[in-house]
C-alpha cells in the first residue's frame, strides 16, 4: 500500500467511518482487521462490512469439520439482504465452494488438502448476486484473509504466546510463525506436538521466542490436537498449550473492481531493500513480511532452481553413490545380488526430493545450493534408512544358510522401519538415526546378512534364531527352519 497513495487515502478515509457494533460483531464500512489478542470469552463470533447499502456478516472462526470429500473448512456467512448466487475465487482462478443456504446465509468451504493458498493468507473473494434492488448494486464483492490462529490457552503464565500465527518465507516455503516471550530470562524453549519434540524453534534472545509450524503440522493441529510450549527456567520448567484454528484477519466488501480496490501484491520498495540487504546466503525472509508481501518479489532479486542446479545437485549425487564405499555400504545393506539395484534407486530417490525444489525461489545461489544440498542429504538417508522401499526383500531358501542370512538381514530391515522412534528414548526419525549412526546402522546389517549363525530356538527346536545387534540394541530374527519364515523379529529397546 506504501507504494499507492490511492488505495492508502481510502483506507484511512474508511478508517473513520465506524459504524456502531451490530450483533455481537465488529462493524465498519470497507475494511476491518479482526483483533490478533488472545481469544477471550467474550470476544465477537462475527465481523461486518457494510457497502452498497448491503451489511455483511460472517463467522471470525473458520471452522473444521467432516464433508463429503473428506475434511473441510467452512466460512459462515450472512447478508441483509436476499441472494441470488455466488462464488468464491482468487482473482482469475474459481477458489472455495459457495453454497446459499438460506436466502441470506451461505458457506464457503474448502478441503483441507486445497486450503493452502487460503492458509498463506492470499486475498480470497466472494462474489454475492442480490435480488434486483433499484437503489442498491446488484452484485458486490467480499474480500477476506484468514490466518491460523491460536485459542483455548492453558498453562503458565510466565509463558505469553501471539495468538495469530503469520505465514512467513524461509527456506524458498511458506511456514507458519509462532511468536512468544516468557516473563523473566529463560534458558531453553520447547514445543512439543502429538509427543514429538519440533526442530524449528529458535530462541531470539532469553526471553523471545519463534516456532516455525511447516504446513502439515498446522493442519494436523486444527484437527483438534494442542501444541505444548516449555520454557525452562533456573528454578525449574514451566508449559503452556494452545489449540490451533484458522480465523478471519481482514473482511472487506465493495461494488467496485476488486482488483482495484485491492490490487494483487507487487513487490514494494521497502520489502525489495530489506530482501537486499540480509546476509548471502539467508533462508529466513520473515522479517521483511508476510509471506505474501515477499514472494511478490520472486523474479526482481535472488535466484530459482533451475534445470542448470537441479543437475548439477544431481551429479553430486551420482558421483557420492559411484564409489567403492556406496558400493560396500550397498552390499551390506541390501546384498550383493541387489546391490546395483539399489545404488540406482538410492539416485533415483534423491532426484525425487529435488523435485519438490524444482522453481522455488532463493535469495541467493549460496542459499539454493544450501537447500539442494539439504535435499541430497535427505534422499540419501531415506535410502539408507528405508532400503526395502527401493528394493525387493530375498526370497527364502530353506536349507541354505547364505539365502536365509539375506532373510534374516530383511526382517531386521523391515521391523526397523516399522517402528517408531520418534516416541522412544531416541525421540527422532530412523532417518535421523541413521545418519547420526550411518556406520553402525550398516555393521549391524552386514552382520545379518555375512556371518551370523542361527542356533536353534530354545522352546521351538524346529525354529532357527539369528542373534545380533542394531545400533547397540539387541536384536533377533526368528524363523522356520523347513519353510523360511520368518515368525519373530526383535529390536528390543528399554
Amino acid at each position: 500500500m506504501a507504494d499507492n497513495p490511492a488505495p492508502m487515502f481510502r483506507y484511512l478515509a474508511l478508517a473513520f467511518l465506524v459504524a456502531a457494533c451490530a450483533e455481537g460483531g465488529e462493524s465498519v464500512t470497507g475494511e476491518t482487521e479482526v483483533s490478533s489478542v488472545e481469544t477471550k470469552a467474550d470476544a465477537a463470533t462475527e465481523v461486518s462490512v457494510r457497502a452498497g447499502d448491503t451489511t455483511l456478516w460472517v463467522t471470525n472462526k473458520v471452522a473444521r469439520r467432516d464433508g463429503v470429500n473428506g475434511p473441510e473448512y467452512v466460512l459462515r456467512g450472512r447478508t441483509s439482504r436476499n441472494l441470488t448466487d455466488g462464488h468464491g475465487f482468487i482473482f482469475d482462478d474459481v477458489y472455495g465452494e459457495f453454497a446459499k443456504k438460506t436466502a441470506r446465509t451461505f458457506e464457503l468451504t474448502w478441503t483441507v488438502s486445497t486450503a493452502r493458498s487460503l492458509v498463506d493468507g492470499v486475498d480470497q473473494f466472494i462474489g454475492l448476486s442480490f435480488v434486483h434492488s433499484s437503489t442498491r448494486p446488484d452484485s458486490l464483492t467480499a474480500r477476506v484473509v484468514v490466518r491460523p490462529r491460536l485459542a483455548t490457552f492453558t498453562g503458565s503464565t510466565k509463558i505469553y504466546l501471539v495468538a495469530e500465527l503469520t505465514p512467513v518465507v524461509y527456506g524458498g516455503a511458506v511456514v507458519y510463525r509462532l511468536q512468544g516471550h516468557t516473563y523473566g530470562a529463560n534458558t531453553g524453549i520447547h514445543a512439543v506436538v502429538d509427543g514429538i519434540e519440533l526442530s524449528d524453534v529458535r530462541r531470539i534472545d532469553n526471553e523471545k521466542f519463534a516456532i516455525d509450524l511447516q504446513p502439515a503440522q498446522a493442519f494436523a493441529l486444527t484437527a483438534g490436537g494442542d501444541i505444548q510450549i516449555i520454557a525452562e527456567f533456573p528454578t525449574g520448567g514451566v508449559d503452556k498449550r494452545a489449540t490451533l484454528g484458522l480465523a478471519i484477519k481482514k473482511l472487506g466488501m465493495t461494488s467496485g473492481d476488486p482488483e482495484t480496490v485491492w490490487p494483487p501484491a507487487s513487490c514494494s520498495s521497502s520489502v525489495r531493500s530489506c530482501l537486499t540487504a540480509l546476509p548471502d546466503g539467508s533462508l529466513d525472509l520473515g522479517g521483511c513480511g508476510a509471506a505474501v508481501e515477499v514472494n511478490a518479489c520472486a523474479g526482481q532479486v535472488g535466484v530459482f532452481v533451475d534445470d542448470i542446479a537441479f543437475q548439477a545437485t544431481l551429479h553430486d549425487a551420482d558421483a557420492r553413490l559411484s564409489t567403492a564405499a556406496a558400493k560396500a555400504d550397498a552390499n551390506a545393506l541390501v546384498g550383493t545380488d541387489k546391490a546395483n539395484e539399489w545404488l540406482f534407486g538410492a539416485k533415483e530417490t534423491v532426484e525425487g526430493e529435488l523435485q519438490q525444489l524444482f522453481g522455488r525461489w532463493y535469495l541467493s545461489a549460496n542459499a539454493r545450493s544450501r537447500m539442494l544440498g539439504d535435499a541430497l542429504e535427505r534422499g540419501l538417508d531415506h535410502a539408507y534408512a528405508r532400503p526395502l522401499d527401493i528394493v525387493e526383500a530375498h526370497l527364502a531358501v530353506p536349507g541354505n544358510a547364505a539365502a536365509m542370512r539375506q532373510v534374516a538381514a530383511d526382517a531386521v530391515l523391515a521391523e526397523i522401519d516399522s517402528m517408531d522412534f520418534e516416541h522412544s528414548e531416541f525421540a527422532r526419525t530412523l532417518e535421523s538415526l541413521t545418519h547420526q549412526f550411518r556406520a553402525q546402522h550398516i555393521a549391524g546389517i552386514r552382520e545379518f546378512r555375512e556371518t551370523i549363525v542361527p542356533e536353534p530356538y530354545p522352546s521351538h527346536p524346529e525354529w532357527d534364531l539369528y542373534t545380533g545387534s542394531w545400533l547397540g540394541l539387541h536384536t533377533e530374527v526368528t524363523v522356520v527352519r523347513t519353510t523360511g519364515d520368518v515368525v519373530q523379529k526383535l529390536v528390543e529397546i528399554d
